[in-house]
């Protein structure tokens, strides 16, 4: 199985851990591709979900904006908790 995850204003990302799927930033370390890779296996929307939260917190954001960032942040892990 295949999966792509795309952040806002980036280009979709291989996460499958194969040659093809090198993630660019520090956020995407071996550990969290392994954790992204199970997530994805129990349920594509997780993993989906797990990936594009990486995604959103390697991008920068504007001061002021870090309590906004938090609430998306929040609501993912919310949901991978259920």
């Amino acid at each position: 199985m295949e999966v792509v995850v795309s952040g806002a204003g980036k280009q979709g990302h291989n996460v499958n851990g194969d040659a093809g799927g090198v993630m660019p930033g520090k956020v995407w370390t071996p550990e969290r591709r392994a954790l992204h890779n199970q997530l994805a296996q129990l349920d594509p929307t997780l993993g989906a979900l797990y990936g594009y939260m990486l995604n959103f917190m390697e991008e920068a954001c504007s001061p002021g904006e870090e309590r906004a960032r938090m609430v998306p942040v929040a609501h993912a892990v919310r949901e991978m908790a259920k």
